[in-house]
Order: structure tokens, then C-alpha cells, then sequence
């Protein structure tokens, strides 16, 4: 879902936050 967000390239900003938010949780 998050890839699909970051190709559409609408929200570039929340896709780093989302994969961010990934690492610190793990």
C-alpha cells in the first residue's frame, strides 16, 4: 500500500514518515 502511495508520488512526504515510523517500530 505504502509503495502504491509513494509511485503516485501525492504524498512523497508521508511515505518517508511511513517508512520511517517502520524502522522505529521494529
Amino acid at each position: 500500500m505504502v509503495l502504491a502511495f509513494c509511485r503516485r508520488g501525492l504524498v512523497i512526504p508521508i511515505c518517508l514518515y511511513l517508512l520511517v515510523g517502520r524502522y522505529m517500530k521494529e
